[in-house]
């Protein structure tokens, strides 16, 4: 997997050692110049050892010209260390019980036994995204301070409530303990790009995802996609190994990540290795229809790729099928349908 660092000039290399090690020694400053690019050695530090990140939060990082301030907050990294080892017990037991014995099947095992842990802390961005608004600094740190656990992989293990920063840099952090290549990225919603408007450089960045090596190629994971939520109370694997293709109705990154990594291989590694990928809306039906009449509770998952089909109608398709075939003492727990993925659950009334 490349590293960030290797995108790096010779200063701002220079600068990636000073910050990596003042945030391994929890120092409140960095001694390093760099006329430009400090934003991009600060990252690739973060990006590519996100365990320095335990108690550090990277959105409050300040440059003076001489030296570089950090602020910190009081997470227990004993506490976090000793949950981290557990974790990876976790992964590597529902690893070893589970039939696909290949790095797909471990970054599988990951991805499960964290969406299955981890609630999405819409209180802390929303309450970051009033204070970015009104670029009120100062009171952004002292929220950073005191919680600033929800951008961090503390707070996605310990406290188990985080945002996608956390989310995906403690999937990194997984994958780098047990081995397997991953790396963070930057990405922006679709929705919130303008007509027209390119997405370079300087342009702000709402969300972080990963990037994973697998058969031979590159594909995105977005585990803040797949936690389980109230509505939808199984795991999503929407966007877990999926190609730019499919990423790309709702996230955009920038060309040059674009270029790195060419996730361009199977639209969904997942439900193409579970036969989940239907072409045409009659297959679609057939294999709805027989889910449904196994009168057993489950989760279902289905991918239809042939265009042409909203997802509202789609959702309406999946809805009718499958409760003329669920049987009267089961229920149909809240069709989801997103770029084509349909996803619920069928449960005991």
């Amino acid at each position: 997997m490349i590293r960030y660092y290797d995108r790096l000039t010779a200063e701002q290399k220079n600068a990636y050692a000073a910050i990596k090690t003042a945030l391994e020694q929890k120092t409140a400053y960095a001694n390093a110049r760099v006329s430009d690019g400090f934003v991009a050695a600060y990252e690739a530090v973060v990006f590519d050892y996100p365990l320095c990140c335990v108690s550090h939060h990277g959105v409050a990082c300040d440059y003076d010209g001489r030296s570089y301030a950090f602020v910190y907050s009081d997470a227990d990294e004993s506490a976090f260390y000793a949950k981290f080892d557990r974790i990876i017990d976790k992964v590597n037991t529902a690893y070893n019980r589970g039939v696909d014995m290949t790095p797909y099947g471990l970054y599988k095992a990951i991805y499960d036994v964290l969406s299955d842990m981890i609630v999405y802390d819409f209180d802390a961005l929303k309450r970051y995204s009033s204070l970015s608004d009104n670029n009120n600094r100062a009171e952004i740190m002292r929220f950073l301070r005191k919680k600033g656990n929800a951008f961090s992989p503390y707070g996605a293990l310990v406290e188990k409530k985080a945002v996608c920063n956390g989310i995906a840099k403690l999937y990194k952090a997984v994958c780098d303990r047990l081995g397997l290549p991953c790396a963070c990225v930057k990405a922006r919603r679709e929705q919130t790009i303008g007509r027209g408007e390119e997405f370079g450089d300087g342009s702000p960045c709402d969300h972080l995802l990963n990037v994973i090596e697998i058969d031979g190629g590159y594909a995105f994971v977005d585990l803040t996609n797949g936690l389980k939520t109230k509505d939808i109370p199984i795991t999503v694997y929407d966007f877990f190994a999926v190609n730019y293709a499919v990423l790309g109705k709702s996230f955009r990154l920038l060309p040059r990540d674009l270029a790195t990594f060419d996730c361009s291989g199977a639209d969904n590694v997942y439900f193409e290795r579970n036969k989940l990928v239907f072409r045409n809306i009659g297959e679609l039906r057939r294999y709805l229809a027989g889910y449904a009449f196994k009168h057993t509770n489950g989760e279902v998952r289905a991918y239809y790729s042939g265009g042409k089909v909203s997802d509202d109608d789609l959702r309406v398709i999946a809805e009718d099928i499958l409760y003329a075939h669920c049987p009267p003492m089961k229920w149909i727990d809240n069709v989801r349908c997103v770029n084509g993925f349909i996803t619920c659950a069928i449960t005991d009334r």
